[in-house]
Order: structure tokens, then C-alpha cells, then sequence
């Protein structure tokens, strides 16, 4: 009766992306709506969205959001890129995707996670390079 997502999958990439904004532009706010691949389009409740996710993770772990650092690579990403303090595009992710990052690192098959750790996360020198 009350659903928290609902996923479209479709091979036809493009009338997902064009469903995408027209979706959107239908629900308004009373629904998160976003790509998490291509071929899926995800339409969910309000507050069931990265970027509400990455705030109730933080404060129930008591830290900043500007403490914050995520990564994502798919426009269901960009709540959570709006949130945290440091927010991190995977290089395979779209051109929207990227340019609302404050970095990109490499795609996947590059190991972009182990380079955006080693590249752009501050180490404590009190730990002795440990990540914070």
C-alpha cells in the first residue's frame, strides 16, 4: 500500500534517461526519482534517498556532515553528493554526475575507489598515515 521504491528496467537506455526528468517533473518532491545504472530508473519515497541516508548515518555516528566524504557515479548519487562535505564521481559516471562532484577520480576499472582514498581523503600524521 505505501511503497518506498519502485524500479522501471529497460534496455532502452535513452527513454530511461528521458523518462527520468519527465518523472521527476511530474512527482515534484513528493518522490526521489534518479537513475542508480542506465537501465534502471528509481522512484522512491521522499526521505529514502542517498542524500538522507548519508545524513542519518552520520549523526547517528556523531559526525559532521563536512566530515563527510562520498562517492557515487549515478544521478540517484546526487542527494548524497549535496550533503556531504567532499563529494567524490566515479570516472565512468555520467557528465552530470562529474560535474557536481568537487572530485573525480578513475572509473572502476582503475580501482577509482583505492585512487580517490589515496588522493583526495586527509590522513592523520598522528596516526601514521591512517585515513580518519
Amino acid at each position: 500500500a505505501h511503497p518506498d521504491k519502485i524500479v522501471g528496467v529497460s534496455d532502452d537506455h535513452a527513454l530511461l534517461a528521458q523518462l527520468d526528468g519527465e518523472v521527476e517533473a511530474a512527482l515534484g518532491h513528493s518522490a526521489t526519482v534518479g537513475r542508480s545504472q542506465p537501465y534502471y530508473l528509481d522512484i522512491t519515497a521522499p526521505r529514502a534517498n542517498k542524500g538522507d541516508g548519508v545524513t542519518a548515518l552520520a549523526a547517528a555516528i556523531g559526525v559532521p556532515l563536512a566530515n563527510v566524504a562520498v562517492l557515487g557515479d549515478e544521478h540517484n548519487d546526487l542527494p548524497m553528493f549535496a550533503r556531504a562535505g567532499l563529494s567524490i564521481a566515479m570516472g565512468q559516471g555520467s557528465d552530470a554526475v562529474r560535474s557536481a562532484a568537487d572530485w573525480v577520480t578513475l572509473p572502476n576499472e582503475e580501482d577509482g575507489v583505492a585512487h580517490a582514498i589515496s588522493a583526495y581523503l586527509p590522513k592523520d600524521d598522528k596516526m601514521n598515515g591512517v585515513y580518519r
